[in-house]
């Protein structure tokens, strides 16, 4: 169980990161302060090159005022140097897809020249991370919300916006739970 929290905090945390990063940049970008600063880029990515380096260090911490040494041995294994490279890479492959599956959503209902693959990128990752803040389980509203709000900032009608974003929300639920519904059907029928 240890181990199976561990990589469950492991991936939260990752993600946390990996929105911060994406976001971080966006807003950069948007606010056309990479033009007056280009360093300011560096910024996100640093953040998130130093919190990878804090979850390998973690144990020293959570040993002082924790007694936690099951999940911290746990957390050590899931996210050793090897382990945490395809984390890492598995973490922005996911969020990449993600955003190509919204940016294509977004083009097949409206053709906009406004909209491309990091402004989808973008809104998806802000909207995970509005919707962490808020505590509302799973977001629910919160980020459809902010999906909404970016995208209609950058050319899309609201209209479209509000409905492509309700739209990938239920396709995302439904793909999960046709996912289990898949392994339970072959689990059942393997036994």
């Amino acid at each position: 169980i240890s181990h199976s929290s561990a990589g469950i905090w492991l991936e939260v945390y990752l993600d946390i990161l990996f929105c911060i990063t994406v976001t971080g940049m966006g807003l950069l970008v948007i606010n056309d302060l990479v033009f007056e600063n280009p360093t300011l880029l560096l910024i996100p990515p640093m953040l998130f090159i130093g919190g990878t380096f804090v979850i390998t260090k973690a144990n020293r911490f959570y040993n002082r005022w924790l007694n936690l040494e099951n999940f911290i041995s746990a957390i050590k294994n899931v996210a050793s140097s090897s382990r945490l490279a395809s984390s890492l890479f598995c973490t922005a492959g996911i969020w990449i897809a993600a955003g190509t599956g919204y940016h294509c959503m977004l083009k097949a209902m409206l053709d906009s020249s406004g909209a491309d693959l990091g402004l989808s990128l973008l809104a998806l990752t802000s909207g995970f991370l509005t919707g962490l803040i808020s505590m509302v389980p799973g977001g629910l509203g919160v980020r459809e919300l902010t999906w909404s709000y970016i995208v209609s900032q950058n050319g899309y009608p609201v209209e479209i916006a509000g409905l492509s974003a309700i739209i990938y929300r239920l396709f995302s639920i439904l793909l999960v739970l046709l996912f289990f519904v898949a392994k339970t059907y072959l689990y059942r029928n393997r036994n």
